[in-house]
């Protein structure tokens, strides 16, 4: 991909984008923050309560990131649901009635004990100290977590929370509570940056156990902070979120609104520059943007 220009460095940015990260488990992929993180421009606190996850995640860690091994949730006891495979446990009891109807699903969402786990809330943990990316993915706990960081989420610009559609799990959130939860705490749907299809057994696409229809389970929703009100954010704020957007999400229009308001609030300039580097970067990268 072309680079030509140190967006960082550019937007006057002063410190690193803080990203927080409830359920760091890799799961073989890069994380949406893994190319800011790469250039030195993120720092990432990351929670992952399973062993064997967060042994792999502390074998490839690098100086700017943190992991720690907790429970993320409402502050109290609450029961975890181990299964055969690590990134289906959950606080939440697997639904085999539902699961059981899809390739490849119940089959990975086997319990194999259940534990009495103490949880913590993301205002009472000392080593989040701001949040300007947050994202989360813990199998249906999602929306206690948030409802449980009020204070902590005030500062977030972008958040990328796991959604579902149907009830993998016994008696969890939809994506319905979570985005009536997100749009009165502040902020506005933006995206999905992935979606889960499967396919109703017995039924296979192209013979893989792992593909789709048009049955949507879940997906990775993104909320950004109210562009409709972008003085409810500081300067650096701002700049922060244009420069997640564009560089996380492809998200360059946006991007480029928010810089607009920072220049008519903040009187910089920084629009201007800042679309003519997206259309000669992303025409030579074979994306076609023109101005309208």
């Amino acid at each position: 991909m072309v680079r030509m220009m140190d967006l960082f460095k550019f937007l006057e940015i002063g410190s690193p984008i803080d990203v927080v990260d409830v359920g760091a488990s890799l799961g073989g992929k890069k994380t949406v923050y893994h190319g800011i993180a790469e250039k030195g421009w993120a720092a990432v606190v990351g929670f992952e309560p399973s062993a064997v996850e967060l042994e792999k995640l502390d074998a490839q860690k690098k100086p700017y990131e943190r992991y720690f091994p907790y429970f993320v949730g409402n502050g109290e006891t609450q029961t975890f649901y181990e299964t055969n495979w690590p990134l289906t446990s959950s606080l939440f009891e697997p639904n085999p009635e539902l699961l059981s109807k899809f390739n490849n699903l119940n089959e990975v969402c086997q319990i194999t004990g259940t534990h009495a786990v103490a949880t913590k809330r993301i205002d009472d943990i000392a080593e989040i100290a701001n949040i300007d990316l947050f994202k989360l993915d813990i199998q249906g706990a999602e929306l206690s977590v948030l409802q449980n960081g009020l204070t902590k989420l005030k500062d977030a610009l972008v958040v990328q929370v796991e959604v579902e559609f149907v009830e993998l799990y016994k008696g969890q959130p939809f994506f319905a509570d979570v985005d009536l939860f997100m749009r009165k705490q502040g902020f506005q749907f933006h995206t999905f940056y992935s979606t889960g299809t499967l396919a109703f057994k017995p039924l296979l696409v192209g013979k893989s156990v792992n593909r789709g229809l048009r049955q949507h389970l879940w997906a990775d929703a993104v909320y950004v902070r109210d562009w409709l009100r972008p003085e409810s954010m500081s300067s650096e704020k701002l700049r922060k979120c244009a420069l997640i957007l564009g560089e996380c999400y492809g998200s360059f229009d946006l991007a480029h609104l928010l810089l607009q308001d920072h220049d008519r609030l903040f009187g910089s300039d920084f629009a201007g520059p800042y679309l003519a580097m997206v259309l000669e970067e992303q025409t030579a990268n074979g994306l076609a943007l023109s101005r309208a």
